[in-house]
C-alpha cells in the first residue's frame, strides 16, 4: 500500500481468493476479469507473507479449510505465481489521470514520469541529460549539467521532450559523455537526430545536435568547473548495443584496453578508465567519473559490468516502483560517504591486567539522507607486521593501507564469512551473522525478567500490543517482523542501526587465556542494545540477545518508514559496565552483579541499566527519566554512567555518577545564555537507580545537597572521577560545562550523609564577551599526576573547547577555541580559608601562559603562571577528550573547511583533522619524544609548532591507547610488559611508550 500511496500505482503479480462453487473453489487463482468482480481477498507476490486478513499470525495464503490465510508458509502448494503482471491504481491517481491526461503506458512515458517524480524530492545537485541518436550514431547532450534547484522547469521540459529512438548505441553515447566531461571536441553530437528534431536543429526536420549552450563551436564546455566536484553518470537502457562500434578505435587508444572483438564492447573498459583516471586535464588534481546503470525490463550483463568497473552499482527495474527505487538509491549513494566510525573498543586482558586483548571493535555507519543510517559492528586485530604494529584482518593480512591509513577494499573483517567487506559498511561484520531466530526482548509490564514470555519481542506475544508500538492493529505484525529482522519469507534482513556516538564495551565472563569468554555490548539509534559473543565460530550465532526498552517501542514505526528528513536518535548515549561486589579478578563470578548502563544522548532524557550477570536470563535493573521527580533537571543524557565506590554516612556504597546532560539550547546559543536543564551532577545507587546525592544550580534548587551559585550551564560531559589516595574510593570529580567553566568537586569520606558529602566550585573560567569567546566544554578533562624537579608537583587538568554541535562554525560568529592545561596544586584536599572551609578560586586566560607560538617556553615563564594554553587556528575546535600518558597529552581537533573552497583535498569543503601530542608540563612538541623538530624527519606541521599532524579522517575519533603484549619473535625496542600504541580510527601510531618492569621493595614494619 505504501508504494501505491507514494506513486499512485504498483505493478506485480496478483492472486485472488475464490470461494465460489466449482473445481476451483477455496483456492488462490491468478487474478482475472471474472475474479476481479468478486469481493474477496487479493494477495500480491511482492507482499507475500506480510499481511493477512488482519490476524497478526495468519499471514500466509492457505487452501481449503486453511484458507484464505494460514500461519505457515505452504506457498508451493498454494499458488505458482505464473500469471502476468498487473498494474493496480489508487483512486486518487485515477482521479488525477481523469483531470490531467493519460496513463504513462509506454516505457518512455514511465521513465519520464518516474524521473520527474524522483527529481522533485532532490535538491542541491547538478544534473544534465543525454539521449541516443535515432540512427544509432552515438548520442547528444540535450541539457547541460546545471543546478537542479535553479533549473527545474527547463529540466522537466527536457525530460518531457525525450523520444524513444528504437536504437541503443550504448558505447558511442557513453564515449560522447566522456567527451563532454573532458571538454573535448564532439564526435557524434553535431549530426545526431531524433524524431521531430530539436528547436536548435538546423539541418532537417529531425536534426538534434548537442544543445548550443553545452559547447563552443563543437568543443564541449565541461560540466566540471571545480576540482572538488564529484562526477557521476547514471545510464538507463532497455536494449543491447546496436550499431555501436564507431567509437571503439578512440576508446582503445584512450584506455589501452583491447575491445576489438564484437562480443567484447568497449563501454565497460571506458567506465573503468573514467573511474581510475583523470578525465579533464584542464582542472587541477584528478577528476574521475563513477557510473551507475539501470536496465529496464531486461537483464543486461554489459550494463552490470559497466557499473561494476565504473565504481557504481547496477540495478534491474521491471516496474515503476523498482525504477523509482533504483533512482532514489542511486541519488542517495551519490550523496553518501561510506564507512564512518567512532574510536575502536579494546578489552582488558583479564589474564594479564597490564595489557589489552589485541581485538579492535569498530562501530561503523554510513550517513544518508534518511532518519536512520545503515550501521554495523566489525572486528579486526592489532598485531605485528614487519616489526610494526598494525591492524590486520581475519586472513592475517593488513587491513589498512599503510600510506592512506584507510581500510582496504580487500580487507575481510572477523565474523565475515563470505567475500571481503573492506570499506563497505553493510557488508560482512556482525550484521552478516544475524539469524531469523533471535533472542530479542523488551519490557511490556512489571516483569523485569527479559526472558519471560510477556517480554518476548515477537509477533506471537499478545502482550506486545499495537498500543505499545504506537501503530494500528493492521500494521503491528509487519512492524515487529521488520524490527526483529525477518522479511516476508522469514529470512534474515541482515540490518543493524547506526551507533553514531555509542562506543561498545566488553565484559569478561572468564574462560581461558587462549579462549576468553567475552561479551560485547553496544546500542544503536534503532533502539536496540545488543549483547554479542565475541569469539563465536563460523557456525555460531554471535548475538546472545538484544534488548529494546519499552520507551523505544513507539519509535520503531518511524524507524521502519525511514523517510528523508532529520536524523532519528534513540539509544545513542555512552555505555558502561560495572561489576558490583567485584572480587578484583576482572571477570563476572558467581555472587557478583554485572550491570550494563547506557544513556540516549539526543535520543532522550533517560538512562537504562540492565543486569547481565546471567547472560541467558538478563533483567532490567532500573530506568531514570529526566523532567520528573528527583531528576527534573536531567537533560538529554550525554554523560556516561561512571561507576564508583564511595563512603556515605559510614557505609560503603556502589554508585553511578553522571552529569546533568545537554540542553538543546546550546545547538545555536550565541551569545551564551543560562540553560534550563542539565545544570547538575548526580550520584545514584548502582543497584536501584535512586538518587543519593546531587549538586545543582543554587537559584533554582537551593535545597540541593550541594547548591552552587555558578552552575548555570548544562553539563553533557563525562565526569573525570579520581581516587587520589588509591584506597578504592572516589575522592574527586573534575568536569567542564557549556559555559567553559571547569569544576572541581571534592568528596568527603568522613561525611555524615548527603548534606556534607561534597564541596566544590569553579577552578577555571574561560568564556567572555563576544561571539569569539563563547567557548564550550563537551568532553571530560584529562587528569594526570605530574612531578618535576623544575616545575613542581601538581595535578595536570587538561581540557579543550569546541562547539561540537556546530562543527562547521557560523560565518561571522566563529569561536576562538583553546586547549588548556591547569595546574591544580591541591592534590589531596581543597584549599581552605581562614575558617577551615574549602575555597575554590577560578583562574582565567590571564593566569595561563599563552604558548601558541612558543614551542619551547622558558622555565621561568612556566613557573610564573597557573598553567598554559594553546590557541587553535581559525575555525579549529577540540572534538574529543584528551588522554594523558608518559607525561604527554594526546588530543584531536577538527578544522572546518572554508566555504567555497576549491580543492579536492579533505582540508577543503570537508575539513581536516589533527592529532596533537604535547608534553604535559610545558606544552612543547612531543609527537616523537626522542627527537626535536629541527630533525629532518620529525613529524608534524610547522603551523602548529610541530605539536600536531594531520589525521587520515577529517573528523577523527578520540585517540585510544592500547597496551599490547610484545611479541617475543618480533624485533622491538620494547622488552617490557606492554608496548603502547595510539589508535585513532584506523590509524596506528607508535607512541614510543614501553611499560617496563621496575624493581621495587616492600618493607613491612612490626607494630
Amino acid at each position: 500500500s505504501s508504494q501505491i500511496d507514494g506513486f499512485g500505482f504498483y505493478e506485480t503479480r496478483y492472486a485472488q481468493w475464490n470461494d465460489e462453487s466449482g473445481t476451483t473453489n477455496d483456492k488462490w487463482l491468478d487474478i482475472s476479469t471474472l475474479l476481479q468482480s468478486l469481493p474477496n481477498y487479493v494477495e500480491c507476490e511482492d507482499d507475500f507473507g506480510v499481511h493477512g486478513a488482519g490476524d497478526p499470525i495468519d499471514v500466509y495464503p492457505g487452501v481449503k479449510n486453511w484458507g484464505p490465510f494460514y500461519d505457515k508458509n505452504v506457498s508451493k502448494r498454494v499458488h505458482k505465481w505464473k500469471g502476468s503482471a498487473t498494474t493496480v491504481y489508487s483512486s486518487n491517481y485515477l482521479n488525477f489521470l481523469l483531470e490531467v491526461g493519460d496513463t504513462p503506458n509506454t516505457r518512455m512515458e514511465i521513465v519520464q514520469y518516474v524521473t520527474k517524480l524522483v527529481l522533485a524530492d532532490q535538491g542541491n545537485i547538478n544534473i544534465g541529460f543525454m539521449q541516443f541518436d535515432a540512427a544509432a550514431n552515438g548520442g547528444m547532450v540535450l541539457h547541460p549539467v546545471v543546478p537542479l534547484d535553479d533549473n527545474r522547469v527547463s529540466i522537466n521540459d527536457t525530460i518531457d521532450s525525450i523520444k524513444a529512438t528504437g536504437n541503443t548505441p550504448l558505447t558511442e553515447t557513453y564515449y560522447e559523455a566522456y567527451k563532454y566531461f573532458a571538454g573535448e571536441d564532439w564526435l557524434f553530437g553535431e549530426e545526431t537526430t531524433v524524431i521531430g528534431g530539436c528547436p536548435w536543429g538546423t539541418d532537417g526536420p529531425n536534426h538534434c545536435p548537442s544543445r548550443p549552450d553545452t559547447h563552443d563551436n563543437g568543443k564541449y564546455i565541461s560540466p566540471i568547473d571545480e576540482p572538488c566536484d564529484r562526477n557521476f553518470i547514471v545510464y538507463l537502457s532497455d536494449g543491447d548495443p546496436v550499431g555501436d562500434k564507431d567509437a571503439d578505435p578512440q576508446i582503445r587508444t584512450l584506455t589501452g584496453f583491447d575491445c576489438e572483438d564484437p562480443s567484447n564492447p568497449c563501454i565497460d573498459d571506458l567506465a573503468d578508465h573514467m573511474k581510475n583516471n583523470d578525465v579533464n586535464d584542464d582542472i587541477e588534481l584528478e577528476q574521475n567519473v563513477r557510473t551507475y546503470t539501470i536496465s529496464f525490463l531486461s537483464d543486461h550483463p554489459l550494463l552490470e559490468s559497466t557499473a561494476e568497473r565504473g565504481g557504481g552499482k547496477y540495478y534491474r527495474a521491471d516496474n515503476v516502483a523498482e525504477l523509482a527505487l533504483a533512482f532514489n538509491q542511486i541519488f542517495n549513494q551519490i550523496r553518501e560517504i561510506d564507512f564512518t566510525f567512532v574510536s575502536p573498543t579494546v578489552s582488558v586482558n583479564t589474564f594479564n591486567r597490564l595489557t589489552h586483548n589485541n581485538q579492535l571493535f569498530y562501530t561503523v555507519y554510513r550517513p544518508t539522507l534518511e532518519g536512520i543510517w545503515p550501521g554495523n559492528l566489525k572486528q579486526y586485530k592489532l598485531d605485528y607486521v614487519d616489526d610494526r604494529l598494525t591492524i590486520i584482518d581475519s586472513t592475517n593480512n593488513e587491513a589498512v593501507d599503510p600510506v592512506t591509513d584507510m581500510f582496504l577494499d580487500s580487507a575481510k573483517s572477523f565474523w565475515t564469512l563470505g567475500e571481503s567487506d573492506g570499506f563497505d559498511t553493510t557488508k560482512g561484520g556482525f550484521a552478516s551473522r544475524l539469524t531469523a531466530v533471535r533472542n530479542i526482548y523488551t519490557q511490556t509490564g512489571a516483569d523485569t525478567a527479559l526472558a519471560a514470555a510477556e517480554n518476548a519481542f515477537h509477533e506471537d506475544n499478545a502482550a506486545l500490543t499495537s498500543a505499545l508500538l504506537g501503530v494500528a492493529d493492521a500494521d503491528r505484525e509487519a512492524l515487529i517482523r521488520w524490527a526483529r529482522g525477518v522479511d516476508g519469507a522469514g529470512d534474515p534482513l541482515y540490518q543493524v542501526g547506526d551507533a553514531l556516538h555509542s562506543k561498545p564495551v566488553v565484559l569478561s565472563y572468564g574462560g581461558t587465556v587462549d579462549d576468553p569468554d567475552l561479551t560485547l555490548f553496544y546500542s544503536t539509534n534503532t533502539g536496540f542494545m545488543h549483547a554479542i559473543d565475541i569469539n563465536g565460530g563460523p557456525a555460531d550465532r554471535l548475538e546472545r540477545f538484544a534488548y529494546i526498552p519499552n520507551a523505544s517501542l513507539a519509535k520503531l514505526a518511524a524507524t521502519k518508514s525511514n523517510t528523508f528528513g532529520p536524523k532519528i536518535y534513540d539509544l545513542d548515549g555512552s555505555i558502561s559496565t560495572y561489576i558490583v561486589n567485584d572480587d578484583g579478578n576482572g571477570y563476572v563470578n558467581a555472587g557478583e552483579t554485572a550491570l550494563v548502563g547506557f544513556g540516549m544522548r539526543r535520543g532522550g532524557r533517560g538512562y537504562h541499566a540492565v543486569n547481565v550477570s546471567n547472560r541467558d536470563a538478563p533483567t532490567t535493573q532500573w530506568e531514570i527519566w529526566g523532567g520528573t521527580g528527583d531528576f527534573v533537571e536531567l537533560g538529554d543524557t550525554w554523560s556516561k554512567l561512571s561507576p564508583a565506590k564511595v563512603r556515605l554516612d559510614g557505609a560503603d556504597r556502589d554508585v553511578y555518577f553522571f552529569a546533568g546532560g545537554y540542553d538543546v539550547n546550546q545547538d545555536t546559543a550565541v551569545p551564551l545564555g543560562d540553560d534550563a536543564v542539565g545544570r547538575a551532577i548526580y550520584m545514584v545507587d548502582a543497584l536501584t537507580g535512586n538518587r543519593l546525592w546531587w549538586a545543582a544550580n543554587s537559584d533554582d534548587y537551593p535545597a540541593a545537597h550541594l547548591a552552587l551559585d555558578d552552575m548555570d550551564y548544562s553539563i553533557p560531559s563525562d565526569l573525570s572521577i579520581i581516587d587520589v589516595n588509591a584506597d578504592g574510593f572516589a575522592d574527586r570529580i573534575y568536569v567542564g560545562d557549556m559555559g567553559a567553566q571547569l569544576w572541581r568537586i571534592d568528596l568527603n569520606a568522613d561525611n555524615t550523609g548527603a548534606a556534607n558529602f561534597a564541596s566544590g566550585g569553579v577552578i577555571g573560567r574561560f568564556d567572555g564577551a563576544g561571539a569569539a569567546n563563547q567557548r564550550r566544554f563537551y568532553y571530560q578533562p584529562s587528569v594526570a599526576f605530574f612531578s618535576d624537579e623544575n616545575l613542581g608537583t601538581f595535578l595536570a587538568i587538561s581540557i579543550g573547547s569546541g562547539h561540537r554541535a556546530n562543527p562547521l562554525g557560523t560565518p561571522g560568529q566563529l569561536i576562538d577555541d583553546r586547549f588548556y592545561m591547569l595546574r591544580d596544586p591541591n592534590i589531596f584536599a581543597p584549599a581552605l580559608d581562614v575558617g577551615g572551609d574549602p575555597v575554590y578560586t577560578a583562574v582565567d586566560e590571564n593566569d595561563l601562559l599563552d604558548i601558541t607560538d612558543t614551542p619551547y617556553p622558558e622555565l621561568v615563564d612556566l613557573n610564573s603562571y597557573n598553567g598554559w594554553m594553546i590557541s587553535m587556528t581559525s575555525n579549529e575546535k577540540i572534538i574529543s577528550a584528551a588522554v594523558a600518558a608518559d607525561n604527554r597529552i594526546f588530543f584531536n581537533s577538527y578544522i572546518a573547511g572554508a566555504a567555497g573552497d576549491t580543492t579536492c583535498d579533505p582540508s577543503g569543503a570537508v575539513g581536516r583533522g589533527r592529532n596533537y601530542v604535547v608534553n604535559i608540563g610545558s606544552g612543547s612538541p612531543a609527537l616523537d619524544p626522542e627527537a626535536v623538530p629541527s630533525d629532518d624527519d620529525y613529524p608534524g606541521d610547522a603551523d602548529c609548532q610541530y605539536r600536531c599532524e594531520d589525521t587520515a579522517f577529517p573528523m577523527p575519533p578520540e585517540p585510544v591507547l592500547v597496551f599490547v603484549e610484545p611479541d617475543p619473535d618480533v624485533a622491538s625496542d620494547c622488552q617490557g610488559f606492554a608496548d603502547v600504541t595510539a589508535v585513532i580510527g584506523s590509524e596506528v601510531k607508535d607512541t614510543d611508550i614501553c611499560v617496563s618492569p621496575t624493581q621495587s621493595f616492600w618493607y613491612e614494619h612490626a607494630k
